[in-house]
């Protein structure tokens, strides 16, 4: 038996791939990305998977520092406005998760 894990690297995006079934099958993406980049006014947090339970957006800056935290109930879109005005020109990290699962993109503002 054997089970596969891909990890891709896409400029500014986030992407997990794991077998549909964990003994074999087609591999699923997982992805998460934040487009335009670079942001000016606001951004679109976009992800390519089902959210089955509540998950929180949280915006860190290049320090570490939690800067804002935004609530997705489950089942709600696939995609997040993000209102990007008051942010300094910087690097920025954005996290989309909850207790089950974590993924971190990254958020270039001008």
């Amino acid at each position: 038996m054997k089970l596969k894990l891909v990890v891709r690297t896409i400029l500014f995006s986030s992407v997990f791939a794991f077998p549909a079934i964990l003994f074999g099958g087609p591999p699923i993406v997982l992805d998460t990305c934040i487009y335009p980049m670079p942001v000016n006014e606001s951004a679109l947090l976009e992800w390519t998977f089902d959210l089955r339970s509540e998950a929180t957006v949280t915006i860190y800056n290049s320090h570490g520092e939690r800067i804002e935290n935004i609530s997705v109930a489950s089942g709600e879109g696939h995609v997040l406005n993000l209102d990007t005005k008051q942010l300094l020109p910087g690097i920025y990290f954005v996290s989309l998760g909850n207790a089950d699962f974590r993924y971190v993109t990254k958020l270039v503002k001008l």
